[in-house]
């Protein structure tokens, strides 16, 4: 299970989420697909249950849901915005 960090500060503008690393002094802007996963891991999910948020909302297969949510989780992981990722 996945979930936004508690050292993160995260709020959504205009469609995108801007996420504050005030540890590392980092901010992140998210894009409108990763923006939509941000907000669901607001509470603990699981990567599948993120990919299909993907699928549904963009109707892409599941293996490139999965695909691109590794490759965000990853992403977000490297940045310390999330826990309960290891890559």
């Amino acid at each position: 299970m996945v979930q936004q960090s508690q050292q993160a500060a995260g709020q959504v503008l205009y469609g995108q989420a801007v996420i504050l690393l005030p540890v590392r002094g980092e901010t992140l802007v998210l894009n409108a697909s990763a923006t939509l996963l941000w907000t669901v891991m607001a509470a603990p999910v699981g990567p599948a249950a993120l990919a299909a948020h993907l699928q549904t909302h963009y109707g892409v297969s599941e293996r490139r849901a999965l695909t691109d949510t590794h490759a965000f989780l990853d992403a977000l992981h490297a940045a310390g915005a999330i826990e309960g990722w290891s890559a």
